[in-house]
């Protein structure tokens, strides 16, 4: 946090934005040729990170083929990138402009509470990544059909747009100064952060999303973010077969795959007019879990290219989704996630009582979905919902990663059967 006259300037942890992008174009490599076509993926990089999902660290050169390896490498400072310079990706203004419209000049508009009058903006920032991208195939005819699908479909220096979205880490700090200043707790009196997320979803531009906490007590906020990433394939080579004996080893086929995309790289908070800014009046002490920069580890998230469906395909309203991770020690064999929070201005309870009392299934009036990354997992293998305890269990344990979960309801069904149960509730006298 860096105090600029009246404002406060925060970044976000880059580490989930360059994970999110990496990961979405681990994806689109993939699905080009099918889910299920590369045998094994492989994702290195020079920064130290947890590899996605279930990659060893052997070397996957010895792996089963087909096998897909891909090598980012990012560029944050470079002239030749859009925008670069522009007002739209440089902070021009911190300190002569101060408090213009209630935040910085250039800073594009993120939340805003008219009655406290307290404000936050961001700034845009433009990325490329560089992924050098590795497959290796069994024969030399597999070899020359793949290289002859991939050039066909992915011309050489013609830009591929992908509309998508990604979530982009909140900082805990930044949202502190927000709370206090609006009165509105993060956590209320039992804990949840019900009240704040609704807050913050009624004053900002954006939605914002929310990782629920783990018996580690790591939780999130994010901001859910639309953008589109370009890129753009080069330096494509089918390189010469390898043998051992008179077996083929290596049949490989090399290019890069450039992308640039906007994110954000700053955050700026101005207090309530009239208030002067003062860090130490904020308990910004809160631990923030994250690492902000290119750090530790780069945490792949799986974000929807839309939040989420009005409906689903039977004609059931959207409930909520929420991310979560598990925690995973030696033995573990499940992670339970208290979902009690969300449900609680419901009548979900009486609906289940009844229903266990005469036998009925509550799949017939809720469906909760869980995906793990880009795979949506299976109720009764991989995770159940017990509706007595409501509570998520995940079986298919992967700290890896992050996971995330989608309700649906028959809202049809519960009004008619709230109707049922209540019936003095809807009768006109």
């Amino acid at each position: 946090m860096v105090q600029l006259g009246n404002h406060a300037i925060y970044a976000p942890s880059m580490a989930y934005t360059v994970g999110n992008v990496v990961f979405k174009t681990t994806n689109l490599v993939k699905n080009l040729f099918g889910k299920n076509f590369f045998k094994h993926v492989h994702i290195d990089t020079r920064m130290a990170y947890t590899e996605f999902a279930i990659n060893s660290n052997k070397e996957f050169i010895h792996k089963n083929k087909p096998v897909l390896g891909i090598k980012p490498v990012i560029e944050l400072l470079n002239d030749d990138i859009f925008l670069s310079g522009s007002y739209l990706t440089t902070n021009m203004f911190p300190m002569t402009f101060d408090n213009i419209g209630g935040g910085n000049f250039n800073f594009i508009p993120f939340f805003a509470d008219r009655k406290n009058g307290n404000s936050a903006g961001y700034l845009l920032d433009r990325i490329r990544i560089g992924f050098g991208i590795f497959m290796n195939f069994n024969t030399v005819v597999e070899q020359m059909n793949m290289f002859s699908i991939l050039t066909s479909m992915w011309t050489q220096e013609k830009q591929i747009p992908r509309k998508t979205a990604i979530e982009i880490h909140l900082p805990k700090p930044l949202l502190q100064m927000i709370s206090v200043d609006s009165g509105v707790p993060m956590r209320d009196e039992n804990g949840s952060v019900e009240k704040f997320l609704d807050y913050m979803n009624k004053h900002c531009s954006r939605p914002i999303t929310y990782q629920m906490k783990p018996s580690s007590g790591n939780d999130e906020f994010f901001m859910y973010y639309p953008l589109t990433i370009e890129y753009t394939p080069t330096d494509y080579s089918m390189d010469s077969v390898e043998k051992i004996g008179q077996t083929i080893h290596s049949a490989p086929i090399t290019f890069t795959l450039t992308a640039e995309f906007n994110t954000i790289q700053l955050f700026d908070y101005a207090p309530p007019r009239g208030k002067e800014m003062n860090l130490d009046a904020y308990d910004i002490s809160i631990e923030d879990r994250t690492n902000n920069g290119l750090g530790k580890f780069m945490v792949p998230i799986c974000t929807f290219d839309n939040l989420f469906n009005e409906r689903n395909d039977e004609g059931w309203r959207f409930f909520t989704t929420r991310m979560y991770k598990v925690d995973h020690e030696p033995g573990q064999t499940e992670d339970r996630l208290d979902l009690k929070e969300l449900f609680k201005n419901t009548n979900i309870k009486e609906i289940i009582e009844y229903h266990n009392k005469y036998g009925i299934d509550n799949h017939i009036f809720f469906n909760i979905q869980v995906w793990g990354l880009d795979k949506q997992l299976k109720e009764g293998r991989d995770y159940d919902f017990d509706f007595n305890t409501l509570t998520l269990i995940t079986k298919k344990l992967n700290k890896r990663i992050t996971y995330r979960f989608v309700i649906y309801i028959d809202d049809g069904y519960i009004n008619d059967l709230v109707v049922k149960l209540r019936p003095e509730e809807f009768t006109y006298r």
